[in-house]
């Protein structure tokens, strides 16, 4: 999903006991460590927040630059073109946060999004490109677009070319546009959706039923 990240191991040290601290109270690792391997892992993650949750990709858990399996972060990696030099495919859909992001969006909304994230000299550029429009469903597609390219649109893009000018097997990027017939078209190309056409795994899933399964898909 969009660019590969790696997490600072001190960073994730930190972040693991203090996880850890938060589900038992023990004197000391032992303790901890025998708890934590006589639960069961369901109940391990089940007051974490989604990793999408408001539309903010916030994954609680990711890789970690441990100096033994990943020595460097990824785009170090790329730039130095020292890796293993595969054919590659790497791409996104269209409305990735069209789920996760709020159902409720006002035309502040937008304004208030783009104020606090994207640096000042670019806003009047935000505001052309993702105009926050006069009702919800305007302002909400606006939240959903802006969301959607920066966390995974320009991500994946500048992957993919940052691979391509350091490597000489091929990389290849693909778009995913296709939506759903029936409700489910409402939300376009949502976050996951390209893995029931890569795996093809629709007609097996609980969703593919009455409408929203055509010929097409």
């Amino acid at each position: 999903s969009a660019t590969p990240t790696l997490q600072n191991y001190n960073d994730s040290r930190t972040y693991g006991i203090e996880y850890v601290d938060s589900l038992i109270n023990a004197e000391n690792d032992t303790e901890k460590i025998s708890y934590l391997r006589s639960l069961d892992p369901e109940s391990i993650i089940q007051s974490l927040e989604s990793p999408l949750s408001g539309g903010f990709v916030k994954p609680e858990w990711k890789p970690v630059m441990d100096q033994y399996i990943f020595e460097n972060f990824p785009f170090s990696v790329f730039q130095t073109g020292d890796y293993n030099n595969v054919p590659v495919i790497i791409g996104s859909n269209a409305d990735e946060m069209s789920l996760p992001a709020p159902q409720t969006v006002l035309p502040f909304m937008v304004d208030i999004l783009i104020n606090l994230y994207v640096p000042e000299a670019l806003r009047p550029l935000a505001h052309e490109l993702y105009p926050s429009g006069t009702t919800g469903v305007e302002a909400r597609y606006a939240y959903v677009q802006l969301l959607t390219d920066a966390q995974f649109t320009s991500t994946t893009r500048r992957a993919a070319r940052c691979l391509s000018q350091n490597q000489t097997a091929p990389v290849y990027r693909y778009f995913f546009t296709h939506t759903h017939s029936g409700f489910l078209g409402d939300y376009g190309s949502y976050h996951g959706m390209e893995l029931f056409y890569a795996f093809n795994t629709w007609e097996n899933s609980s969703w593919a039923v009455g409408p929203l399964y055509t010929v097409q898909d």
